[in-house]
């Protein structure tokens, strides 16, 4: 079984953000929205109206994700009650994140049929959106750009649960579709998560020419988007996969590129 080394490829996943941006939730400080929070009841949520339901959603999403990365009980339960609403009120896009997330739980603890379930779930409000009113009043639908982040946020989500199950060829198949939809909208940063993580599942199954390509593809955007942490991190899994291939001096050079950004950045 695979060791849970897809790091940032589960924020993408995770914390897929409109237009496909990743974000990381770490040191936001959610303590203080949790107190707002605290004193709301079950039925306070069945009598909001409309408008408030809205802001208690955008809220409950916020706390999934920010306690996502310090105490996984707790990002749970958000989701869970945000699902609860967004299956209420059928708001497709609220439905996907919750479900996704609380999948995302599973995952990470290895139950990956549990996972599969939410998974499923959450793609199934997906394929729903083209016909759907969006959550905002405004009687408008999804855009065809709403829908692919959505889609490609369930793609990528989807080759890690097949990674994580060692079925590389269907997992390779998920991140190559999440890939037509990043380039597609010229999604870059996505990108290079994306085929950074494409690597990583090529180098852990042996695979190391292929791997080769992905990390370069990877290094590629990350130059196009001047995201030093994403250059720091393909040079970083370029220089492992040529330790392993025993290209030593094609290696150092750079793991010393990638040093050269972690040195300064103690984060």
């Amino acid at each position: 079984m695979k060791k849970l080394s897809l790091v940032l490829l589960s924020i993408f996943c995770l914390f897929g953000q409109a237009r496909a941006e990743y974000t990381d939730h770490r040191g936001h400080n959610v303590d203080s929205l949790e107190t707002v929070m605290a004193g709301l009841t079950a039925r306070d949520i069945e009598e909001a109206d409309d408008d408030h339901l809205k802001r208690i959603a955008a809220d409950l999403e916020g706390l999934m994700f920010g306690f996502n990365q310090t105490n996984g009980v707790k990002s749970e339960y958000y989701a869970r009650t945000l699902l609860r609403i967004a299956r209420r009120k059928g708001w497709l896009s609220k439905l996907q994140i919750a479900a996704k997330g609380i999948g995302q739980h599973f995952w990470a603890r290895e139950q990956y049929d549990s996972a599969a379930f939410y998974y499923r779930m959450a793609m199934d409000a997906v394929e729903k959106m083209p016909l759907a009113e969006m959550a905002d009043g405004s009687g408008k639908t999804y855009t065809q750009e709403d829908i692919d982040d959505a889609l490609s946020q369930m793609y990528g989500t989807l080759g890690n649960l097949y990674s994580m199950m060692d079925s590389i060829p269907v997992a390779m198949d998920y991140y190559e579709k999440a890939g037509d939809l990043f380039r597609k909208h010229d999604w870059i940063n996505s990108c290079s998560v994306l085929y950074y993580n494409m690597g990583e599942t090529m180098r852990e199954d042996g695979q190391l020419r292929p791997a080769e390509k992905y990390y370069l593809e990877s290094l590629e955007y990350s130059l196009k988007a001047a995201d030093s942490l994403a250059i720091a991190t393909s040079y970083k899994g370029l220089g492992s996969l040529y330790l392993d291939m025993h290209k030593t001096s094609k290696a150092m050079r750079y793991l010393n590129e990638a040093n050269l950004y972690f040195a300064d950045h103690e984060d």
